[in-house]
Formats: structure tokens, sequence, C-alpha cells
């Protein structure tokens, strides 16, 4: 059985899942991507170690439709062979692809995302749609999802979960490198001790909604002048939440330390917070922190968020606040601040969290849904 998987790009995060899912195929695997796609981060092929084949992406309706240049299926394809293709309806050229799939009798696995913050009612649809007509198996994000595709009338045995995730055993490793005592010298080092730091992780672009955290800086450092917030990222977004802060003279408050990938940089950072706080759409992010043993805070609005939000159990591993709300979000936020024990157990629980949703899990998830395909297509 051989398999080609086709994504707008492969960013740093997913090559852990192909490289695990190469290896249980015994090399049989190949991923189709662009090397970039607006909107998108780009595709990092460190430490890969599959076969990447390269589709040059163009653009039209003001960045809201794209197309793959050469977007075909292997050649040395045939009946019980496997493509796996994005769920975006908005990726046109994967329609001619899955025409030739269909043509050659080869499986045909819908991965993507069940819902997310910038859908609409209609696109939602036509993502449904688009499952139920042209695929063998789907493959959503998580366990809630699948649910909700049951509950549409979808079929149970062909609806898998992935339950997407990053890799989090560098994580784990980095976080046991790190002493007491190393933080606290690291601490003392960046003027993080005696702090209540709030920690966000992201790249900067608007779904984020950072600029309704930034607002509530100057309200929340009135009765805790120790805040800071240390923001890792960068992105179009930047220079309007510097300018913003520099306008709000709470500059001393925020430290801006850029886009970083390494985890040993990485670690020291979330052990160090309080809470990560991602005051919009909520996405893998989540998986990152706990996988530090740390709890986040972001808004309550499911139509609004991601799917990983449903990883998050208010109270348990993490807070929510109200939709849009910044004198919401300023209290939760003080509430946090002033409840010290709670957040130590809600750590416990983010570690605790992370376990269901492990690497391993996601790649013995998404090879089932490959081989269901297979079998059906036989």
């Amino acid at each position: 059985m051989k398999t080609a998987i086709y994504q707008p790009v492969v960013p740093y995060y997913r090559i852990a899942l192909f490289n695990e899912l190469s290896v249980l195929m015994k090399g049989n695997l190949q991923v189709h991507a662009s090397m970039t796609m607006q909107g998108n981060p780009d595709t990092c092929l460190k430490d890969s170690a599959f076969l990447f084949i390269n589709h040059e992406a163009i653009s039209v309706l003001r960045n809201q439709i794209f197309w793959q240049k050469n977007l075909d299926v292997p050649k040395d394809f045939c009946r019980g062979d496997v493509i796996v293709f994005n769920g975006n309806p908005r990726m046109i050229s994967n329609f001619g692809l899955i025409s030739q799939a269909k043509r050659k009798k080869l499986a045909l696995v819908w991965w993507g995302q069940g819902w997310s913050a910038t859908s609409r009612p209609l696109q939602a649809w036509i993502r449904r749609l688009m499952s139920q007509r042209l695929a063998d198996v789907l493959l959503l994000y998580n366990e809630h999802e699948r649910r909700q595709y049951i509950d549409y009338g979808f079929p149970e045995d062909r609806i898998f979960a992935a339950n997407n995730t990053v890799d989090t055993n560098p994580i784990r490793t980095n976080c046991e490198r790190w002493t007491s005592s190393m933080l606290s010298d690291f601490k003392e080092q960046h003027g993080l001790t005696e702090k209540k730091l709030l920690l966000f992780c992201g790249r900067l672009s608007l779904k984020t909604k950072l600029d309704m955290l930034i607002n509530v800086l100057p309200r929340l450092r009135l009765n805790h002048p120790d805040v800071l917030l240390a923001i890792i990222g960068e992105g179009p977004e930047l220079s309007k939440l510097k300018s913003q802060a520099l306008k709000l003279d709470i500059s001393d408050n925020i430290l801006w330390l850029g886009q970083h990938y390494d985890q040993d940089y990485l670690t020291p950072w979330f052990l160090s917070a309080d809470c990560f706080v991602y005051p919009g759409a909520i996405g893998l992010s989540i998986v990152q922190a706990f996988a530090h043993g740390l709890p986040v805070l972001t808004h309550n609005n499911p139509k609004k968020q991601m799917p990983e939000y449903s990883y998050l159990s208010e109270g348990y591993n993490g807070f929510t606040y109200e939709y849009n709300s910044a004198d919401a979000l300023q209290n939760k936020l003080v509430s946090i601040f002033h409840d010290q024990q709670k957040l130590l157990s809600m750590r416990k629980n983010a570690l605790e969290t992370v376990k269901k949703y492990s690497m391993s899990n996601m790649v013995n998830n998404f090879y089932t849904a490959i081989q269901k395909a297979s079998s059906i297509s036989r």
C-alpha cells in the first residue's frame, strides 16, 4: 500500500508526523506541498525523512482561492493505494487530483478541520458535502469533531479522529533537564524574579487578538505593577502591536522575544510563566503549553475557536473568559494571579491532559484511517 499526502505547506510541526508515518509505511509515503503559500507558515524540511515533492502555489481573488501547479496522482499508484487530500475547499487544484484518483480507483482520505475560527455556515456545509461525496474516509482533527459528523449522519466506521498534536517528547525531555536552581538563575538573569509572567507564543496575526490583551495591560498594571507579558513570535501584526504598546506607555511590561523554534530557548520561558494567554482562536499552541505544564487562558466561544480548543477543560487545565470582552479578560487574569495554589494543581492537570495527545497516538490514528480507506477501495 502506497500513500501520497497533499497539503498546502509542510510546517515544522508536521515533520514528526510524516517522518513516523514514513517509517510505519516502510518508506511508501510521499508528501506533496508548496514551499510557500499566502497565509500559511513556510514549508520547513529540516530533519525530514520522507519523500517531498514541491508544487508551486498561486492565489487568486485576493488570496481567497489557491491553485497548486502540476498536482497529479503518482503514476505508479494503483487500486488499493491511498490519496490523502486537504479538506479546505479553497484548494481548488484538489478537485482535479480527486478526479484523477477516482478514475484510477484509488482510495481517498479527506483530512481537515470540521470547523475553524474562520468558518462560515456556507463554508462548513461545503466542507461536509465535499467530504461526504468525494472521500472514502474522513480524518478529522479531533474526537469532538468526529462525534459532530456522526450526528450529521456520516457513517461511523468511516470517520476517524487524528487528535491533532505536535511532538511533545522533545518538550518533555527539555523540561526534565531544568532544575529549580537553573530556573531561578534564568529568572534572575531575565528580570523575571517576583514577576507575574504571562506568555504568548505563536504567529502574530489578526486571529490572535493580542491587541485586546495589550489594551488590558495598563488597567492590570494599576493593581499588579509586577505583571509582565512575554511575546514569542513574529508576523504581520508585529509593528502594529509594538506601536500600540508605545501609545499605551506599557513597553516596560512587554518583552518582544522574536520568533523561535528551538526548544532549548522556549522551555525556560514556558516553565517561568504563570499562564499561557491566547486571546484569539487557539490551535496547536494549547498542546505546546500543556506539554510544559502551563495552564491556558483563551475565550469561550467555540464557534470562533480552532478544533484544539476542545482539549481545554475549564478549571481543570485552563480558563476561559467571555468572547470579545476586555473586562472579562482582565477580571480572569486578576483571579488567576490571586490563586497560585490552583495554578499549581492545574499545571499537573495540563501534563495529564497532554498524555492523550501524543504524536504516537496521532500517527496510529492517521495510519488506521489510511488502512480503512485502502480496504474499501480494493
